[in-house]
């Protein structure tokens, strides 16, 4: 051990506090619990430099067969870690079964915290229970702002101070998946790890078992890592345009290699299509741009033929010649129709006055009845005898016979001539339709040529509207060939640029950490100085910013200590930024470190490193709170650096002086 300490420089020989991180930028006074106001549940007071919560197991000694079973686990040392973050602005406290078991027993708790922000003290009173009331003030006693009857501040105004202390105040412009205010809650998930990740790996912080609502949460390792060089000092504004320039880059190039995919693929369709519906041989083709040039001539021929198609009337003077025989058929079936209505009105005509003579007729032979006879009336029949005895309106003049004989001669003659104009009327009648009927025969088969002459018509246009549409699909089919060639060749050049400018960004960026090689030559430095004071003076480590991030390692006789890692990484970022290399606090909580490759001994260093980092300054220049079930070393057992002892084997003793079982 002496000759540990002989190799080992002391902390104030290897280490420089810068005069501004003299005074610890960020460290916590005092813890209070309440179950509701005014009543205490457990009140925790802290102090600058190591801070031990101790839960001892009981080891051995308690290994006995039958003996009551004693744990340094479930006194609440994980519990007490989430409230100081919750108490320094992060979003919960617990998950969430853990929370509504903790409603269940105290629906008023609370707890506060008094806390050191630049020199200027702050307090905080948040709830566990089912108030949402969240009150922050500056120089204020907690007592002070747990009697007060303030509106609910919201823990924003503690956010808002808690990120004068790192730098950059914002890592907006770095993750832009961050808020502005979000660049202390980024510090925090790294100098308060979450146990459940178990020191597994320098960026590891949040893990989802633990539903912390960081916003860490969310993002990436690239993310991570560039918010960790930002914070270490080896990012600046050039580089994170460089980086996100370049991030932009992949991409983009995957679009630009998924787009000649598809263009030379449709390129090569279109090629076949066009030179097929062109009539070329495939392979007689000379490709590219002539392809593109002897395929416009043929579309400008083909397009230019097509319009004179369409421009054309098919079957046009056919189809005139056709009508103007069919007006002359009209025309001569008009004239046989008019006639065959004037024939068969005269017939009617002559038949009328057939019938009428034919009346007449026989009024004669009733009138040489009655000269016969003289018994009946010519007209009614009734007996004259009757007639002349009653009295008749009729004239009864007699007729003479001879001018009866004389006017049954001339209606005979008369009769005779309508009987002869009937047969004439009647044969003229048939004689126009007959006529009529060839007529419209031949109108028919007129109209029918003129029908089929049309229908040819119709369907040649459609031919010619279907050649011109085809002429003018191949002319667009055409245009988009030349079109895709032209895309084609942008994006390849396209491509080319891309991978040239990938290639400049990455020597940029190269010679952008070259430049920060003295800030992350003085962080491995320190690095390496953290690890030879765990484990030795023969201990092999190095930290370095390669093009894969960070990449930390520790080896002891060749064997690779991964869970100091991690604890390394962390210890020496606060030293980093004590002197003020990194924009930092030098404040941080290691909740149960103690792993399976550190060995007690090596647990022990951990604890007399930081009891001689106090020395650093005349008051200790920063906070490091650590739980642990594992005893640390002797002297500090029962010393002012074990600021608080818990045990899950008394109810009493654990952190909520309850079971929340």
């Amino acid at each position: 051990m002496a000759r540990q300490e002989e190799l080992f420089p002391k902390p104030d020989e290897a280490i420089s506090v810068h005069p501004s991180r003299a005074e610890a930028p960020l460290w916590i006074r005092r813890l209070v619990l309440w179950s509701e106001p005014g009543d205490v549940i457990r009140e925790i007071t802290f102090r600058r430099g190591l801070n031990v919560i101790w839960s001892p197991d009981p080891g051995s000694g308690a290994a006995s067969l039958g003996q009551n079973a004693e744990s340094g686990h479930g006194a609440g040392k994980t519990l007490l870690c989430r409230l100081l973050r919750y108490c320094l602005g992060e979003a919960t406290f617990a998950s969430d079964d853990q929370r509504r078991s903790i409603l269940a027993k105290f629906p008023n708790g609370l707890v506060g915290a008094e806390l050191f922000i630049s020199g200027s003290c702050w307090a905080v009173i948040r709830p566990l229970g089912q108030t949402r009331r969240h009150l922050v003030r500056r120089e204020t006693a907690l007592e002070a702002l747990l009697d007060s009857k303030d509106p609910a501040t919201g823990v924003a105004p503690l956010v808002e101070a808690l990120n004068t202390v790192v730098q950059p105040s914002s890592l907006s412009g770095i993750i832009p998946e961050l808020r502005d205010d979000s660049s202390w809650l980024f510090a925090l998930a790294w100098l308060v790890r979450d146990q459940e990740n178990r020191f597994d790996h320098i960026l590891d912080w949040r893990h989802a078992r633990s539903e912390s609502g960081s916003p860490v949460s969310s993002l990436s390792k690239d993310q991570v890592l560039a918010g960790v060089r930002a914070m270490l000092g080896i990012l600046d504004d050039e580089e994170i345009r460089l980086k996100n320039d370049r991030q932009r880059l992949p991409p983009r190039r995957q679009g630009l290699d998924r787009d000649l995919i598809y263009f030379r693929r449709r390129i090569d369709e279109l090629r076949t299509e066009l030179l097929h519906r062109a009539g070329l041989d495939q392979d007689g083709a000379l490709g590219g741009t002539l392809d593109l040039a002897a395929l416009q001539v043929i579309a400008e021929r083909r397009l230019r033929s097509a319009e004179q198609l369409v421009s054309s009337r098919p079957f046009a003077s056919e189809i005139a010649a056709a009508r103007r025989e069919l007006d002359a058929v009209l025309q001569r079936s008009a004239v046989a129709d008019r006639r065959h209505k004037d024939a068969e009105g005269n017939q009617e005509l002559a038949a009328r006055r057939l019938q009428s003579y034919m009346g007449e007729r026989t009024d004669l032979k009733v009138q040489e009845l009655r000269e016969s006879h003289g018994d009946l009336c010519p007209v009614c029949f009734v007996p004259i005898d009757l007639a002349l005895e009653q009295g008749c309106t009729l004239s009864t003049k007699r007729r003479l016979p001879e001018s009866l004989a004389d006017e049954k001669a001339e209606l005979a003659v008369r009769i005779e001539e309508c009987r002869s104009a009937i047969s004439h009327y009647q044969a003229e009648a048939n004689n126009r339709k007959a006529e009529l009927s060839l007529l419209r025969i031949e109108e028919d088969k007129l109209r029918g040529e003129i029908a089929d002459r049309e229908s040819l018509a119709e369907q040649q246009r459609e031919a010619n509207e279907r050649q011109r549409s085809d002429a003018r699909d191949f002319e667009r089919r055409l245009s988009e060939f030349g079109e895709l060639q032209d895309r084609l060749s942008k994006a390849e050049l396209d491509l080319l640029a891309i991978e040239d400018r990938e290639k400049k960004l990455g020597e940029q960026q190269a010679v952008l950490r070259d430049r920060h090689s003295g800030v992350m030559r003085r962080f491995n430095e320190i690095y390496t100085y953290v690890c030879r004071g765990l484990l030795g003076s023969d201990v092999e480590a190095s930290i370095d910013l390669t093009g894969q991030g960070l990449q930390a390692r520790v080896q002891v006789g060749g064997q690779a200590m991964e869970s100091l890692k991690a604890l390394a990484f962390d210890v020496a970022a606060m030293l980093m930024g004590l002197e003020a290399r990194a924009g930092l606090p030098a404040f941080l909580v290691h909740d149960s470190p103690r792993e399976a490759d550190l060995g007690e001994s090596i647990y022990h260093r951990l604890f007399r490193f930081a009891v001689a980092l106090e020395n650093l300054s005349e008051q200790p220049p920063f906070q490091y709170i650590i739980t642990t079930t594992s005893g640390p070393p002797a002297e500090i057992q029962s010393s002012e650096y074990v600021v608080q002892s818990l045990s899950g084997s008394t109810v009493n003793d654990r952190l909520l002086r309850c079971d929340l079982r």
